[in-house]
């Protein structure tokens, strides 16, 4: 099953709940400017997705999200 994860850079605060909530360990934070390959970096404050790979679309953190950030498409 494919899906795209969509994180809403307006609603995003950078409050990081969705890298810790994540039961896959799937969200790496990683500030811009890093040497590291981030799925999530922040740019002004706000997450924005980078590869998606690593997500199983279980949607822990788009349930756990208090300001509706993050969502997931299904075909």
């Amino acid at each position: 099953m494919s899906f795209k994860i969509l994180i809403d850079e307006d609603r995003c605060v950078g409050c990081n709940i969705c890298v810790v909530i994540c039961p896959q360990n799937a969200l790496p934070l990683v500030y811009e400017g890093s040497d590291e390959k981030p799925l999530l970096v922040v740019k002004n404050g706000k997450a924005q997705l980078v590869d998606p790979s690593l997500c199983n679309g279980c949607g822990v953190c788009v349930e756990n999200c208090p300001y509706q950030a993050i969502r997931i498409e299904f075909p």
